[in-house]
């Protein structure tokens, strides 16, 4: 419990809120996008939207285990390397 009091932890916390926040913008204007601009019906729109969301789960995920594996082999180092 002591961990969430530091301010690291806060910080990643407000990037982590607010990254994911522009997520979800983007994932609804996404839909008006492919409405307005391709003519697709609101249904069709949602899906390739959905799409989007769903992939990036699994982005997510994969990017997880790879900075943890590279964590431990390299240290710090090897998740800054991950980053470029």
């Amino acid at each position: 419990l002591r961990q969430g009091a530091t301010l690291n932890t806060w910080i990643l916390y407000i990037q982590y809120a607010c990254s994911f926040g522009v997520e979800l913008v983007m994932n609804n204007a996404a839909v008006l996008y492919y409405t307005d601009e391709f003519g697709l019906s609101t249904e069709d729109a949602s899906a390739i939207g959905f799409m989007y969301g769903s992939m990036n789960i699994f982005a997510r995920l994969l990017g997880g285990y790879a900075s943890d594996k590279l964590n431990l082999k390299y240290g710090m180092r090897g998740r800054l390397w991950l980053q470029l």
